[in-house]
């Protein structure tokens, strides 16, 4: 083979390996070096998912254990009458989902819990999250099924807040972050406040782009 032939067959071989290296095999940051990159805030010791089962927005059992595997996956407790939280953060997510492409928006979940099951059925769920991003997950049911997974991470349960003149208009005191579970399964992270939409969209991508399949196999 002629030596310009020989050099054009290196340098595509090592464009190559250099392409494949950067996409599938590229050295990772320590997880802790991750974790303290995101503008998240970062909760220890990490907590696994509770073992939530509730009815999703289409009234069909939603196992959040299960249908989150693998997935990078927010969760937010909250109700539909909330009058700035909740919206507030929904929002926020909902405009960061849609600067995902197919393929990385496949691998995030947002699910809301509702604390409010006595206005929250699954049909205003579903009327109400539709109005943040078609493809969140809204759970809803006993109240005590709620608070036990609430308890479980670390949570104070929600109550109500003061009375209302008319018994149907009341507010609800309820954790007002967003909870980061890693595709590893545990519960690393919270959204606190206001995140900036550009800074979270930093952050989702960084968190799909880690190799969670060995710190999976390191906690096996």
């Amino acid at each position: 083979m002629p030596s310009f032939a020989r050099r054009v067959v290196t340098l595509a071989v090592c464009y190559l390996a250099t392409s494949l290296f950067a996409t599938c095999g590229q050295p990772q940051v320590p997880l802790e070096q991750l974790l303290a990159s995101v503008s998240a805030v970062q909760l220890a010791p990490a907590r696994p998912k509770p073992p939530i089962t509730l009815l999703d927005q289409s009234s069909r059992e939603y196992d959040f254990v299960r249908e989150t595997d693998r997935r990078l996956t927010f969760l937010f407790f909250g109700f539909t009458h909330c009058a700035d939280v909740c919206p507030a953060q929904l929002a926020r997510l909902g405009s960061v989902l849609r600067l995902l492409d197919e393929e990385k928006g496949s691998r995030v979940r947002v699910v809301f819990v509702s604390v409010d099951p006595d206005r929250d059925t699954p049909e205003r769920v579903r009327a109400w999250l539709a109005g943040f991003h078609p493809e969140f997950v809204g759970l809803t049911g006993p109240l005590e099924s709620v608070h036990a997974a609430m308890t479980a991470l670390g949570l104070r349960a929600s109550s109500r807040g003061l009375p209302a003149q008319d018994e149907r208009d009341y507010q609800l005191r309820h954790p007002s972050g967003v909870l980061v579970f890693t595709p590893d399964g545990l519960l690393r992270m919270e959204y606190i406040g206001n995140v900036v939409v550009s800074r979270l969209a930093e952050d989702i991508a960084k968190l799909l782009d880690y190799d969670w399949s060995a710190v999976r196999a390191a906690d096996s």
